[in-house]
C-alpha cells in the first residue's frame, strides 16, 4: 500500500479522528474505508457517460397530456358512478 500525506482543515481532522475513535479503528484504516466507499459510487461524469450510451427514449405524450387524459378518465368514472347512484333512487 502506498503512503499519502493529507492536510485536513482542523475541523475535518477532528471529525475524522473522532469517528475513527468511535469505531475503535486506526485513523488510516478509517480513511481508507471511507475513501473506498466514496469511490465505489459512480461519479457524475461516469453517470453522464453511461446515459450517453443508452438508446434515446421515444417521444410520446407530454406530461401535461398524460395528466389531462388521467383527469378525463377519472371524470368519466365519477360521472358513471354518480349516474349509477342517481338511477338507484
Amino acid at each position: 500500500m502506498s503512503r499519502v500525506t493529507l492536510d485536513f482543515p482542523p475541523p475535518l481532522d477532528e471529525l475524522v479522528r473522532s469517528r475513527a475513535d468511535q469505531e475503535g479503528i486506526p485513523l488510516d484504516e478509517y480513511v481508507v474505508r471511507e475513501m473506498e466507499k466514496a469511490t465505489s459510487i459512480p461519479s457524475e461524469h461516469d453517470l453522464w457517460e453511461r446515459l450517453k450510451q443508452l438508446p434515446p427514449v421515444p417521444k410520446g405524450e407530454s406530461g401535461a397530456e398524460l395528466v389531462r387524459a388521467g383527469r378525463e378518465e377519472r371524470k368519466q368514472y365519477l360521472d358513471e358512478l354518480f349516474d349509477d347512484l342517481r338511477n338507484r333512487r
